[in-house]
């Protein structure tokens, strides 16, 4: 009796194993379902490596921002100008000169770990530059610095001196040859998709003998290859679209101006 229940036991347990139906599961469907799930898992591994590369190229773009700020060149020559504001009786200019200096190094080591700050923060970064530029530079520099209303700067997101290293290079630029007064125009505007931030100074009168090469800021400039650099790593990491924009003015009638625009989409 017991035999025949067993055998009949047997029996079915062979016809499920050997069944189409179970045939098609274990020849077909787990093989399946195991090779897409190593594939996942492949996939989000490669993607998370590939985030990881990204973020240390960022970081190592953004040291080399860092580091200039750090240079003994520029570091002597602020020291220089310190020196100078307080032995021509310029006490106060001198003590807010260091204080500017201090706090610009302090944002730029705090934050040494992060890729990116608010718009806000950059933003605040960028004019404690400016402000030691105006004191280093004295009468021949003065800036002005507009962020409309309607501007979240508390929330969006940007690269980590992205505005500060343009800001930068433009002043590079337009005291490269001659030290007349330069003013600089920040704006901060908002559109229905991003924010645009434009970035003019103007270079002076233009003699109409003068080449056009020498007004011109150089796309192609360490200074400008290291923004270039970091915006393309960051639109990969964060599937955004930051753009910059160079615009160069020769008239030789008025003045030249150098204008960077860059454009931050709200979008990620």
């Amino acid at each position: 009796m017991h035999s025949k229940k067993n055998k009949k036991t047997i029996f079915n347990a062979i016809r499920k194993l050997t069944s189409p139906k179970r045939m098609v599961l274990v020849l077909i469907i787990n093989p399946l379902k195991k090779g897409q799930a190593s594939f996942m898992l492949y996939h989000q591994n490669r993607h998370r490596a590939n985030q990881l590369k990204l973020k240390r190229e960022i970081e190592t773009i953004q040291q080399e921002m860092i580091n200039k700020q750090l240079n003994a060149h520029f570091t002597l020559k602020s020291e220089d100008s310190f020196s100078e504001k307080k032995i021509n009786g310029g006490r106060i200019e001198a003590y807010d000169m260091v204080n500017s200096f201090s706090n610009l190094m302090k944002s730029g080591i705090l934050f040494s770990d992060c890729i990116n700050w608010s718009l806000g923060e950059e933003l605040a970064f960028t004019k404690k530059y400016l402000d030691l530029m105006k004191t280093r530079y004295n009468s021949l520099f003065g800036f002005n610095m507009q962020i409309a209303k309607s501007v979240d700067s508390k929330n969006l997101l940007v690269p980590r001196l992205i505005i500060q290293n343009c800001t930068e290079s433009v002043i590079k630029k337009a005291y490269e040859q001659e030290k007349t007064k330069k003013n600089m125009e920040i704006n901060c505007a908002q559109t229905i998709e991003a924010v645009e931030i434009t970035n003019t100074i103007n270079m002076g009168a233009v003699d109409k003998h003068e080449k056009k090469g020498s007004r011109f800021l150089d796309k192609n400039s360490k200074c400008m290859m290291l923004n270039t650099k970091q915006i393309e790593f960051y639109n990969r990491l964060y599937n955004t679209d930051i753009s910059l924009e160079v615009i160069d003015t020769l008239n030789p009638e008025s003045e030249s101006i150098i204008q960077v625009k860059l454009i931050i989409p709200y979008t990620y």
